[in-house]
């Protein structure tokens, strides 16, 4: 039984982070701007962020604002680009835009009862219970000195803790590297500038 059950749990992490390849990212950036320019980030000071304020999540949520900001300056880094205390190019931060949802609760009560010879029995059904739960959108800001956005990448996969603090490190590691592989972003093809 004992193999059974971690033979379950085996591949139910291994499909979840097989997903993680297909996690998907957007962006959206200022095209008069060269970003290929920026060498060099900052995390944006605290009087410079508005809401939802980076550290406003990190005061609630510590340890997943260490990984995400463990995880950026590891995939800026990998990409060439240097995360800097001052004297930055530009400012880099985040977001995490949670909203309420309400799930049903699959383990809802029904009771059946059926007819055996002469036994017969009453189905009962309930409604459905349903329960609240957050879920947490990660927005990552890339802006000039002057605190205005360059360019924002962002992705719909749920920031969330999962079985295990070394699969919600993982995890986290791979919604960012894949939110931050699109910067700088690619020029424009020959075709897409003569349709312009």
């Amino acid at each position: 039984m004992k193999h059974l059950t971690r033979t379950f749990w085996l591949m139910l992490t291994l499909l979840a982070f097989s997903g993680c390849s297909g996690i998907s990212v957007y962006q959206d950036y200022d095209p008069q701007v060269n970003l290929n320019a920026i060498k060099t980030l900052q995390w944006l000071p605290a009087s410079m962020q508005v809401s939802p304020k980076a550290v406003e999540f990190a005061q609630q949520h510590p340890l997943l604002a260490s990984r995400i900001e463990q995880a950026t300056a590891s995939s800026l880094h990998s990409q060439g680009l240097r995360l800097q205390t001052d004297n930055a190019n530009a400012y880099i931060t985040y977001h995490v835009e949670f909203k309420t949802v309400l799930r049903p609760d699959p383990l809802s009560p029904t009771f059946g009862f059926g007819a055996f010879g002469r036994h017969s029995g009453v189905m009962l059904q309930t409604p459905p219970q349903y329960y609240e739960e957050e879920e947490g959108r990660l927005i990552i800001d890339i802006l000039d000195i002057n605190g205005r956005v360059l360019w924002r990448g962002s992705s719909p996969a749920l920031i969330t803790e999962q079985a295990t603090p070394q699969q919600t490190t993982e995890y986290i590691q791979a919604v960012v590297s894949k939110i931050l592989t699109q910067f700088p972003p690619a020029p424009p093809t020959s075709e897409k500038k003569e349709l312009q």
